[in-house]
C-alpha cells in the first residue's frame, strides 16, 4: 500500500511503530575508496570506518545508520539498487513500512516493487544523482 505525500505529511505513517519499519540507504553515499563488502541481494555491509570521500566529506552512512537505529528503526540496509528489494524482503520478512533514500532513477522502480508487496513506504530523493559520492 502506498501513501500520498499529503497522508505522509499528515502523519499517516505514525501508526506504524519505528520498530516495524526499515530504512534503505543507497550505496552511492559511500566514498570511492569504501572498504564495505557486497552481500546477497546487493546489500552492502558497512564497516563504519567514517572514511573521507574524495569530495572531502566524511562518509554519511555510519551516521545515518546510527540515527535510524537510535530512533527505533527495526533495521537499516544499504542497497546497490532496487532490483534486489523483492527477493530480499521475501527472505527477510516484510516490514510494515520502508523509508527509502534513493536517487531519482530508482524511485519509480522502488515504489512499484513495494506496492507489489503491499508494504507502506516513503521515498526521499537524494539531492543529486550519480553512482558515487552523492
Amino acid at each position: 500500500m502506498s501513501f500520498s505525500p499529503e497522508q505522509i505529511s499528515q502523519g499517516f505513517l505514525q501508526d506504524i511503530p519505528y520498530s516495524e519499519r526499515i530504512a534503505l540507504l543507497p550505496h552511492c553515499l559511500r566514498g570511492n575508496q569504501c572498504k564495505a563488502t557486497k552481500k546477497e541481494f546487493g546489500i552492502i555491509d558497512c564497516q563504519k570506518c567514517r572514511q573521507k570521500r574524495e569530495d572531502g566529506l566524511e562518509c554519511p552512512v555510519p551516521t545515518m545508520i546510527s540515527i535510524a537505529l537510535n530512533i527505533g528503526y527495526g533495521a537499516v540496509y544499504i542497497f546497490t539498487g532496487a532490483s534486489g528489494i523483492i527477493p530480499f524482503l521475501k527472505k527477510r520478512g516484510l516490514p510494515k513500512a520502508v523509508l527509502g533514500i534513493v536517487c531519482e532513477s530508482e524511485i519509480k522502480e522502488g515504489k512499484e516493487k513495494l506496492e507489489r508487496l503491499e508494504v507502506a513506504f516513503q521515498m526521499e530523493p537524494l539531492l543529486k544523482d550519480g553512482c558515487t559520492e552523492t
